[in-house]
């Protein structure tokens, strides 16, 4: 019965280590993005800037074409895959097309998405038109 105790107690500390490092690493990541659109110039023109990492942007290009005709469930992948060499404007594009996507199959993900992107984008961004045009159906 100490055994099965000591077991049981061993997976609660390892559970709650995992909640505490799951917070921590959202916090870490959201103030990164905040950081990242911080350091985007808007105004350069858009063929200057597609928002990928220079190393990998014909890799990143071919294969977020090949995950979008693959479906939502692909996107979804690419995007935990990827996202972290992709930068605003062309990320909050790309979640914008994933949330359309979504939508019939999940409309409350498709919302949550769009709150994220939403609330990421500044008015400056060229991707805020577009927001503001899928407010109606997606913001709250």
């Amino acid at each position: 019965m100490l055994k099965l105790l000591f077991v049981v107690l061993i997976a609660w500390v390892i559970y709650m280590i995992t909640l505490f490092f799951k917070d921590e690493w959202n916090q870490a990541e959201e103030e990164y993005d905040k950081k990242q659109v911080e350091k985007i110039d808007y105004h350069s023109e858009p063929t200057d800037y597609n928002g990928f990492h220079p190393d990998y942007a014909d890799q990143l290009e071919a294969s977020l074409e090949r995950a979008k005709s693959d479906g939502s469930a692909a996107l979804k992948q690419w995007l935990t895959l990827y996202r972290r060499y992709v930068h605003d404007p062309r990320l909050a594009e790309i979640e914008l097309d994933y949330v359309v996507m979504v939508s019939g199959e999940s409309p409350g993900e498709a919302r949550e998405v769009f709150a994220k992107v939403n609330a990421r984008i500044g008015t400056e961004s060229p991707a805020h038109e577009r927001v503001r045009k899928l407010s109606a159906t997606y913001g709250q």
